[in-house]
């Protein structure tokens, strides 16, 4: 019998690593809250970059760091919705209850979420109108009223009024 490197339980001597489940599964559990949280603080860290809103940094290292986002971006060339790349917008998707991912087809955005009994696979679309107010369909019938898409659509609002001040309440 050896003991858990974090909790100190006492585990069989064939398992394969020195942590036991328990421990596992909190660990997994953390890091399903922080790699989306890094990818939102990753691009809020762009934005600020890109906007110039950083203090006590001579301008000319900011214009060098901003060359070198851009030219990722460019090589890059992720799709973006309402100033969210799709690479945040899926892990914001991934780490709303039961989301699956998010995709952006053109200028509509795509929320893939679980049925509460995990059996089907529902969407709600997002779109800006012309005055750029977001309109949102999601579905109809039982699945209209379903909790997920509206709990994405408040998360990724928040994160494009923080990114965008000038950006609607």
């Amino acid at each position: 019998m050896k003991e858990c490197k974090k909790c100190e339980a006492i585990m069989p001597d064939d398992s394969k690593d020195n942590v036991c489940g328990e421990c596992k599964q909190k660990r997994k559990k953390i890091i399903k809250v922080v790699v989306p949280m890094m990818a939102v603080a990753s691009t809020v860290v762009t934005h600020t970059i890109l906007k110039g809103k950083i203090g006590r940094i001579p301008a000319n290292s900011i214009s060098d760091v901003t060359n070198n986002v851009v030219s990722g971006l460019a090589n890059n060339s992720e799709k973006v919705f309402g100033g969210l790349t799709q690479s945040t917008l899926d892990g914001l998707a991934k780490a709303t209850s039961r989301g699956v991912k998010a995709v952006i087809q053109g200028d509509t955005l795509q929320f893939v979420y679980k049925s509460a009994s995990g059996k089907t696979t529902n969407s709600a679309l997002f779109k800006f109108d012309d005055a750029g107010k977001l309109l949102a369909y999601l579905g109809n019938g039982s699945y209209y009223a379903a909790k997920e898409p509206r709990f994405f659509c408040e998360e990724m609002l928040k994160i494009m009024r923080e990114l965008n001040k000038s950006f609607p309440n």
